[in-house]
């Protein structure tokens, strides 16, 4: 676990002299999947959104480290959950950036064009790094409970790998996850606000 989010920080960091390639890049818009009934568990998110989700199945284990939540299954995958922070964005130290405005910029929602060369180069080499440009890994955007949401799709050692975004106010949620789709577009029809 802790490599697969040193290997994140490494990919939203942009790479830095990575050669960035020209990767026109665009989120799909996605219908938000059936809500089903029950949850097992809520999970709260904090922020200006007051979200939560349903968990359909409580987690066999939770973690709670810093800011980062960790909940496993029984079934060997996970569910984790933190607030991006502008570093992890491509943020210079004591830089603030508008995490919303950086995610839209980075799945093709906002486009590039008149875009500082250096942003420009490094968003394009965050999206060559995700797997965007040579389609291993593919984005939707949903719109769900008044909140945009950005789901990314790959797979990580063989294994699907999902990646949540979640625009909320000034901050992003993110989400990550070993789950199933089936598994991850539950969670994405459980979302609502408190």
């Amino acid at each position: 676990m802790p490599r697969q989010l040193a290997g994140l920080l490494c990919v939203l960091l942009g790479l830095a002299g990575a050669p960035a390639l020209a990767c026109p890049f665009r989120a799909t818009d996605a219908e938000t999947p059936a809500a089903s009934a029950g949850a097992a568990q809520v999970l709260a998110l904090g922020g200006t959104g007051r979200l939560q989700l349903d968990l359909q199945r409580a987690p066999a284990t939770l973690l709670h480290s810093g800011d980062l939540l960790i909940a496993r299954y029984a079934e060997g995958h996970y569910l984790a959950h933190r607030l991006l922070e502008g570093n992890e964005m491509g943020a210079d130290e004591g830089e603030r950036l508008d995490l919303p405005r950086q995610v839209r910029l980075l799945f093709g929602a906002l486009p590039l064009d008149g875009l500082p060369d250096a942003e420009r180069e490094r968003l394009e080499a965050q999206r060559q790094a995700l797997g965007l440009c040579d389609r291993r890994a593919s984005v939707s955007r949903y719109r769900v409970a008044g909140t945009e949401v950005y789901r990314l799709r790959g797979s990580q050692a063989g294994k699907p790998y999902h990646a949540l975004y979640l625009l909320d106010g000034p901050q992003v949620h993110y989400l990550d996850s070993s789950g199933s789709d089936a598994f991850v577009e539950q969670l994405l029809a459980s979302l609502r606000r408190r």
